[in-house]
């Protein structure tokens, strides 16, 4: 804007002098010596008064400061670089932003034409190379770079996420090592080795880092990502460790202030898995027998019959299925375990008798019970019954989603820990209609 409003003036003081000599076009005589003259034209001797004037500027600068006329001349000349280099970053990125790889490729050249490029235009050029390049030249030219910047975050940080997207875990591992060595509880470090971790299905360690990035972050789009897959993971590490969560240390979740009470099957299941890698199995069968009262999951039965059979077929596990049809929660589920129990322990009459009883008390039944029905005719050699069967087995395959119904809301479907129409927990219940 300077140098516009200069410019105007110069053309507005020029106009007015030479519409002056336009008007006047006068003449200046000059006399030396005796009759030796010369007739210079006014407009002339202004423009050179001018000239002097400025051309002595420039003399005294130089003669009595000429520090200050060096700095000055340097300060334009390096603001006239600074310019130009600007305009080359800037049709850089505006290339790096457009993809336009012709176009990063010259400009690129171009900055390394006049000096050695930044590291960080270095590290931008080989990001926009991921639509170039295969993941292992990636790789390899990162490798390349680390080696010539050790130590150097601006290297790492976009090396160490190349490595999670190509899932190159030891490499992640090492990377996310090195970055928490120079920048200490980094957010990058942590989510490297939490990914880690995960991969390994170490859930315990996964959790630990997860809740610290929780912590830190809260109501932020990372911890909002993250809530979406912590609570699986905390399913998934409490049933290696169940003693991992104490009462009260997920009132951090939204919505979830008693994490056990909201997910006390699955729970209830790995403690009962790590009661029989310890022997216990009969501690075990108890704990699914009361987690099966308070809920009625179908799991906890499949469960039992599982530590039936590992125990050699105790009677004292036998007795916990008598006990639960005599109990208040008993459902055709558990007579239909029991009966194939007995089917498989070659009790015939006693698994007949709780097939006909099943018959007898309800009209529309699941598949198990066809299929026991197959099995003992098939062991009794009874053909008109195992056709029978068969073909019921075939009408029967449409109840298998439609036998649970919701005692709150009526909705019909397959057993859920959550309804979710209503949000109610444990609430499913067998339809009457199908006991």
């Amino acid at each position: 804007m300077r140098r516009i409003i200069i410019l105007i003036g110069i053309l507005l003081v020029l106009g007015a002098l030479g519409y002056f000599i336009y008007l006047n076009n006068d003449k200046a005589t000059v006399h030396f010596f005796r009759s030796y003259a010369i007739h210079v034209s006014l407009w002339s001797i202004i423009f050179t008064v001018f000239v002097v004037g400025f051309l002595s500027s420039w003399l005294y600068q130089l003669i009595f400061h000429p520090g200050r006329l060096v700095q000055r001349t340097k300060a334009r000349f390096l603001r006239h670089q600074k310019a130009k280099r600007g305009q080359r970053f800037q049709r850089f990125y505006d290339a790096c932003l457009r993809l336009d790889f012709k176009a990063i490729r010259q400009s690129y050249n171009s900055i390394k034409r006049a000096e050695t490029p930044p590291l960080y235009l270095r590290v931008e050029q080989l990001k926009c190379q991921r639509y170039q390049k295969s993941s292992a030249e990636l790789l390899e030219t990162f490798y390349e770079l680390k080696q010539q910047f050790p130590n150097n975050l601006q290297v790492l940080l976009p090396y160490q996420r190349l490595a999670i997207e190509t899932k190159e875990w030891s490499l992640v591992e090492r990377l996310s090592q090195e970055i928490h060595q120079l920048a200490k509880d980094h957010p990058y470090s942590i989510d490297g080795m939490r990914l880690v971790h995960q991969n390994r299905q170490e859930w315990e360690k996964s959790i630990q880092l997860e809740k610290q990035l929780l912590a830190r972050f809260p109501k932020s789009l990372v911890s909002e990502s993250l809530l979406a897959e912590h609570e699986t993971h905390l399913l998934k590490g409490v049933q290696q460790q169940p003693k991992m969560l104490p009462g009260g240390t997920t009132k951090y979740l939204p919505g979830k202030s008693s994490f056990q009470n909201f997910h006390q099957v699955p729970i209830t299941l790995g403690e009962a898995k790590q009661f029989c890698q310890s022997g216990q199995y009969y501690k075990a069968a108890n704990l699914l027998k009361r987690c099966y009262e308070k809920t009625g999951a179908p799991v906890l039965l499949d469960e039992l019959e599982v530590i039936y059979y590992q125990t050699g077929k105790s009677e004292k596990l036998m007795k916990i299925f008598s006990d639960l049809q005599k109990s208040s929660v008993a459902t055709l589920y558990v007579d239909l375990v029991v009966a194939k129990i007995f089917y498989q322990t070659e009790q015939m009459e006693a698994a007949i008798a709780i097939l006909d009883k099943v018959a007898t008390n309800h009209t529309n039944v699941p598949l198990l019970f066809h299929v026991l029905n197959y099995l003992v005719a098939s062991k009794r050699e009874n053909p008109e019954k195992q056709l029978q069967s068969a073909q019921k087995m075939l009408d029967s395959e449409k109840l298998l989603d439609n036998l649970y119904q919701c005692k709150e809301c009526g909705k019909s479907g397959k057993w859920e820990a959550v309804c979710s129409q209503c949000n109610h927990t444990y609430s499913y219940v067998y339809k009457e209609t199908v006991l």
